[in-house]
């Protein structure tokens, strides 16, 4: 139905806010993989997922991680850098899911 479906997406859109960060990049990896799967095989409801899950990625974290690998402090422009590279490919893959490449999900389809 579609109230459950709408129920999964927000979970799908709230674990995505949840993850930290370097779970999101490991996520991204996949994502990207997943998206392209989905065009090459033309599977509208697995574009959808990862259109989801893409879109609970580009939401602003609550939070972010002061600290890098080494437990120095991250400079801003570090963060703002790593932050721009994520929201560049997220956006990629929502384009081509969207259909901006020829590809991606039929909009004229009702069930889109």
């Amino acid at each position: 139905s579609l109230k459950a479906l709408r129920k999964r997406q927000h979970a799908v859109l709230q674990r995505g806010v949840c993850l930290q960060e370097s779970m999101k990049e490991d996520r991204l990896d996949a994502i990207r993989c997943e998206a392209q799967h989905a065009l090459d095989h033309e599977d509208p409801g697995a574009m959808l997922d990862i259109l989801t899950e893409a879109v609970g990625l580009l939401a602003q974290p609550h939070a972010l991680s002061d600290k890098v690998g080494t437990g120095e402090p991250m400079t801003e422009s570090a963060k703002a850098r790593l932050r721009a590279n994520r929201q560049t490919l997220l956006r990629n893959i929502l384009l081509g899911l969207l259909g901006s490449n020829g590809g991606g999900l039929d909009w004229s389809d009702a069930g889109t």
